[in-house]
């Protein structure tokens, strides 16, 4: 068997060397379009790049110029603002990046903006109060290492991200309120706030577009806090019990009562494994939660993790040795953002298998109806059934 040394170049080691050519090859064909989303190449593209100068072995050098000219022109759109949220999210954790910056001139491509897109949008008081620390403008000065600037590049368009995304979560149900009221271009912004949320693509541009409008259309309303009070969508994730052993709850009853009216609400956790088990949660929801065990206490560790923003996840409950074979351990939160709640049993030590029984209840948040009812008397008193768009 041949040892192969990957991270070595030697030009008398053809084996290796056709097998890095052929990865190379391969990567081409399938990622020419989207070389950023590679991982760990550094080592190939150094091989390829000593093939290449040797001249020992044949290479297509178009290939491979064609390769790191995309590789840099992903860089460029990235500057620009123009890729998409994810890629910004994505570029907090890689490296692969690195790579193409050597050959990248940032300073000239910055002479090519629009120094007002890397302005944060301007934010009032009123806004502040219910989205604070505002972000800072994006420093477009280039320095050295390329490396350092560029990392702090993506760190601050991140913190952006992290803001407008917090503003259009808290926004979202009032523009839904103005679209049924036929307000002028809200039909269009929640369209806009959807396709942020849920499709990978958005660039940072588009996102920041859609913030700039519904600033503008919320710009009129004095007290912001108290109309999103009303619409309970100020807090975007809230813990009323983290957990807790109900005394009160036998297991066993429990556990019946589970068997006959929710049969398949159990797993199974086998000897000497730590199982998560993931539930999914809609967005805007009262949720309820409760667990017990067959038999044995239990090491658990409940969490929430938002399916919209990356590395959001919250812990609810964290504890060893729970008697859960007892008593039900049950907790309650409340979340405006979509996710999963994770329930994870660490039998790593454990040599007993055992059934884990849950119950999970989501409810819908409420609004303040009286609220929806009285404006819409006044609302129809003085407009009837107008189907007139509303403007400013």
């Amino acid at each position: 068997m041949k040892v192969v040394q990957h991270d070595v170049y030697k030009s008398s080691d053809t084996l290796t060397i056709l097998l890095v050519m052929n990865l190379f090859e391969m990567l081409i064909v399938k990622y020419i379009k989207s070389v950023l989303s590679l991982s760990n190449i550094e080592i190939i593209l150094n091989f390829v790049q000593n093939i290449r100068q040797e001249q020992m072995y044949p290479i297509d050098a178009k290939q491979v110029d064609e390769f790191m000219i995309n590789g840099q022109l992903s860089i460029q759109k990235i500057l620009f603002l123009q890729e998409s949220c994810s890629t910004y999210r994505d570029l907090l954790n890689s490296k692969t990046v690195f790579v193409f910056l050597a050959n990248t001139d940032i300073k000239e491509i910055f002479t090519k903006i629009n120094l007002q897109t890397y302005k944060f949008p301007s934010i009032s008081p009123k806004i502040e109060s219910l989205v604070p620390h505002i972000p800072k403008e994006i420093n477009i000065t280039p320095s050295d290492p390329k490396e350092r600037y560029f990392q702090q590049f993506i760190q601050q368009v991140n913190e952006w991200l992290q803001w407008f995304d917090k503003f259009l979560t808290i926004s979202l149900h009032i523009i839904e309120w103005f679209k049924n009221l036929n307000v002028n271009d809200a039909t269009q912004l929640l369209r806009e706030i959807y396709n942020v949320k849920e499709n990978s693509s958005t660039t940072v541009l588009q996102m920041r577009s859609t913030v700039e409008r519904i600033l503008k259309l919320l710009r009129p309303f004095n007290d912001l806090q108290r109309l999103c009070h009303l619409f309970n969508c100020l807090t975007s994730f809230h813990i009323i019990d983290s957990g807790g052993l109900n005394n009160q709850m036998d297991s066993s009853n429990y556990i019946r009562e589970l068997k006959r009216l929710q049969p398949n609400n159990y797993f199974t956790v086998p000897v000497k494994i730590s199982m998560p088990n993931s539930f999914s949660i809609h967005d805007r929801q009262h949720v309820q939660w409760s667990i017990a065990s067959d038999k044995y206490p239990c090491n658990v560790q409940i969490e929430y993790q938002s399916i919209e923003v990356q590395g959001d996840t919250g812990q609810l409950y964290e504890k060893k040795d729970v008697p859960i074979e007892k008593y039900v351990l049950q907790g309650e939160f409340e979340t405006e953002r979509a996710g999963q709640l994770i329930i994870t049993i660490n039998n790593d030590k454990l040599h007993n298998l055992r059934s884990i029984w849950y119950r999970i209840i989501q409810t819908p948040l409420s609004t303040c109806h009286l609220f929806n009812g009285i404006f819409n008397m006044y609302y129809q008193s003085y407009h009837g059934q107008s189907t007139e768009l509303i403007k400013e």
